[in-house]
């Protein structure tokens, strides 16, 4: 089995902005895809979503989280409380388009590194956004540990234990400790917390903590095996098409091996 070289501690101070005015957001996303138009290499960007019972219909999205290496800078999109210059809210509806989000997430010339893609893109296609350019980090790295039989073949590691593997544990974890008391319901929590405006410091360091980890696991992984980026990305846009069957949801089942 081959050893993991230690690593030093994630520096998650990445700064951080959380938008919930509408022409804020579509300053920043028509910025970036001026970028990604005029770079001869593809943008990179982390993302995830927060929110209620995300993946199904009926569910909810709070807060886009969107973290640009090219800015040092990572977005929390507060998009269920984003309203217009008049004080308007945009709908769940309408809040991809007039924040410019959808453009930025259906890009193929932005990179999107995301940890399990298929709860989210689930939530997005109820949107009508169709994301491009994925690059799912948990079909890397588990992958690339199967490949090295450094895992059993039923089932996938999850995001915790894929930071463990390569020494990229966080500083703290304090941070997702006191995050998990206000939102899990299992800890006491409630996911209310994030639709409450201002969004809590606690959620905004969680928030944005979670988005600059997979920076670092991307760099890392991309170290370890850039052979496979290729099936990555297949296998990432198949995840993301089976997500699109209208009846995705979180189980257990998910966690089982499905490429």
């Amino acid at each position: 089995m081959r050893r993991v070289s230690a690593a030093p501690p994630l520096d998650l101070e990445v700064p951080v902005q959380v938008i919930d005015d509408v022409g804020k957001a579509r300053q920043i996303t028509d910025a970036l895809l001026r970028k990604s138009e005029a770079s001869e290499k593809k943008l990179l960007v982390a993302m995830d979503l927060e929110g209620r019972s995300i993946g199904p219909q009926s569910g909810r999205i709070a807060i886009v989280q969107l973290c640009v290496p090219l800015d040092n800078m990572c977005y929390l999109f507060h998009i269920s409380h984003m309203v217009d210059a008049s004080g308007a809210g945009a709908t769940e509806d309408t809040v991809f388009d007039v924040t410019g989000l959808r453009g930025v997430i259906e890009s193929e010339k932005i990179m999107k590194l995301w940890f399990d893609v298929r709860t989210d893109t689930a939530a997005l296609f109820h949107r009508t956004v169709r994301p491009a350019g994925v690059i799912d980090l948990q079909v890397w790295v588990n992958m690339k540990l199967r490949s090295e039989a450094m895992r059993p073949r039923n089932f996938l590691m999850g995001l915790s234990k894929c930071l463990a593997q390569y020494r990229l544990q966080p500083q703290s974890d304090t941070i997702k400790d006191e995050g998990l008391r206000l939102f899990a319901p299992e800890h006491g929590g409630s996911y209310d917390v994030f639709f409450a405006s201002p969004l809590n410091p606690i959620l905004v360091s969680y928030c944005s903590h979670d988005v600059v980890s997979l920076l670092a696991l991307f760099q890392t992984i991309r170290q370890e095996a850039p052979e496979m980026l290729s099936k990555v990305m297949e296998v990432s846009v198949t995840r993301v098409n089976k997500s699109y069957n209208g009846h995705f949801t979180r189980s257990q089942s998910n966690a089982l091996f499905d490429f």
